[in-house]
């Protein structure tokens, strides 16, 4: 999760690298699924492969916008209608990407249910999205959202794990355990932006444990 007003003035510019890195695993998560998926044509891989790509188009998205909003804000003379213009662009970034992530997410969570009722995604998108659209405090509903959504995800990687105790399940089980662990730590953010800092360092380590999983299935 990138929010502009979370990051501490020293992180600047480092959340929208870290940004452009998840986009880039992300997406090769979602190739890695989609090629899986032509193969075996499983459900799961299919709908793991869709979550992800909505999940590596919003960091794109965040990571391109706050490129540019820096970009303005270097600028040597800021006029107040440039600066204003700079923070909008942030502002606009963020709600693209939170809505965007919100989206991945449940098509994550439907994948997690064994109904296969195309009625239920329709009904979690709407009502995971909705909120957001009328709620003022996006980031928090955002935070609320997604780490339920993360709760019910990350207990069905777990569960699978503890069935068939498997290093490929391990790691896909304690990527998005630290997932979940990460978007917790991200509720702290608004009283410590340290927090935030140290939510980006745990979702850079879930991507690159689900990436180490699927390179490791690739390679079998």
């Amino acid at each position: 999760m990138s929010v502009w007003y979370l990051t501490p003035t020293w992180f600047s510019g480092y959340d929208a690298i870290l940004q452009l890195v998840f986009g880039l695993i992300t997406l090769i998560l979602a190739l890695f699924a989609i090629r899986i998926f032509k193969v075996t044509s499983e459900r799961t891989t299919k709908l793991f492969g869709s979550g992800f790509l909505l999940i590596s188009i919003a960091y794109f998205v965040q990571s391109a916008l706050n490129f540019f909003a820096l970009h303005e804000l270097a600028e040597p003379i800021q006029p107040l209608i440039k600066l204003n213009q700079a923070i909008t662009i942030g502002f606009v970034a963020a709600y693209f990407h939170l809505l965007l992530m919100i989206c991945g997410l449940i098509v994550l969570l439907y994948m997690s249910f064994s109904i296969k009722e195309k009625k239920v995604l329709a009904a979690l998108l709407l009502i995971g999205v909705l909120p957001m659209l009328f709620d003022t405090d996006i980031v928090y509903t955002y935070q609320i959202i997604s780490t339920i959504s993360l709760i019910f995800i990350a207990s069905y990687f777990v569960k699978n794990y503890l069935k068939k105790k498997h290093a490929l399940r391990f790691f896909t089980a304690a990527g998005f355990a630290i997932l979940l662990l990460s978007s917790i730590i991200f509720f702290f953010a608004v009283q410590d932006k340290l927090f935030y800092v140290a939510g980006n360092a745990l979702e850079f380590l879930a991507y690159l444990l689900l990436l180490i999983n699927f390179y490791l299935v690739l390679k079998k």
